[in-house]
């Protein structure tokens, strides 16, 4: 019995495969000096020209900004004129710029409700928990609460926000006038080529998030009621919908087809979305762009710095090398 037993605790040999016995053949390169030298060399000769590159393309967009425009006030109307050196007939998008504004905030990323956003109607027994802390027009109440034809005796805590959570309900809504010229009242103003009459607005937004992930009630007509009060098929709404990673971003507010004459142009803004009580800064951006997108210096030089780096390694090693040379596989350098 006890023979058995101890036949039974001793494993079973491994079938013969290279596999199960581990004779799986292994590359195990030997770095030369020579390898070394030449392999940074090569790095150096791919990074520097396409930083050089990133770095000419970059130069060719023309941008003005960020302006800020919310010095004085972060209410009301305010009137910057500012310069486009550069007349041109490319596409040129304008944005807004917003400081010191959490949108990747935990809670206030998860303040949503994408079912809602999607068209699909929450029945009374869902709730729109996700969107803590805004989910009732008791939590908050909408700005266009005026426009609502509430039932009598209905308690704001029974009516749903929709949209509902932080994001949607504190939606960035200063709006942009472009003039061409310079000037100084929004009378003078008036009695100048209006450029934002003609910009485009339609395309701002992603064509994805347009086709499946905002979509309106079947019985919203554009009029806010109990049932939906925000149209989110508005692509400024999704576009602010798509938070963004950083604390000070920029979003594609409009797109001016056919470019611009290089001149003067003044900038009339309708501040509405208060800034002040979280140390905000509010500016716009006017950029054409590239087909690696707008100015981005910093890319470029990232590549070069690293292709510098990889030639002085090279001469680096390349100099120890004749200096103190040291045979293959040697551990003594004799």
């Amino acid at each position: 019995m006890y023979e058995q037993r101890s036949r039974l605790a001793i494993p079973e040999r491994p079938k013969e495969a290279e596999i199960r016995r581990r004779k799986l053949t292994a590359w195990h390169p030997v770095l030369s000096p020579l390898g070394v030298v030449l392999t940074f060399i090569l790095m150096a000769a791919v990074f520097i020209p396409i930083g050089c590159g990133i770095l000419i393309i970059s130069n060719q967009v023309i941008s003005v900004g960020p302006i800020r425009y919310d010095e004085k006030t972060d209410q009301g109307l305010s009137i910057i004129n500012f310069y486009w050196p550069e007349t041109t007939n490319e596409t040129i998008y304008v944005y807004y710029q917003l400081s010191n504004f959490y949108q990747n905030h935990r809670r206030y990323v998860k303040s949503r409700s994408d079912n809602q956003l999607a068209g699909k109607k929450l029945s009374d027994k869902q709730n729109v928990g996700e969107c803590y802390p805004w989910q009732t027009f008791a939590d908050h109440i909408p700005n266009n609460i005026n426009q609502i034809n509430i039932p009598v005796d209905t308690k704001l805590s029974q009516i749903k926000l929709n949209p509902c959570g932080l994001i949607a309900n504190s939606q960035w809504n200063d709006t942009f006038s472009l003039f061409e010229g310079e000037c100084h009242s929004l009378e003078e103003c008036q009695t100048k080529t209006n450029i934002s009459s003609t910009w485009q607005k339609n395309g701002i937004a992603w064509q994805s998030d347009k086709e499946k992930k905002f979509i309106n009630y079947e019985n919203y007509n554009g009029t806010a009621t109990v049932e939906q009060q925000t149209n989110v098929e508005d692509e400024d709404f999704i576009v602010w919908m798509r938070t963004a990673g950083l604390p000070t971003f920029k979003k594609l507010y409009r797109i001016v087809n056919g470019g611009l004459k290089q001149g003067n142009y003044t900038m009339a803004i309708n501040q509405n979305f208060p800034v002040k009580s979280f140390d905000g800064k509010k500016a716009f951006y006017l950029s054409t762009v590239t087909w690696i997108g707008g100015k981005n210096d910093f890319l470029g030089w990232a590549y070069v710095v690293v292709g510098i780096i990889c030639l002085v390694l090279a001469l680096a090693f390349f100099i120890k090398d004749k200096l103190h040379p040291r045979n293959i596989g040697d551990p003594r350098g004799k």
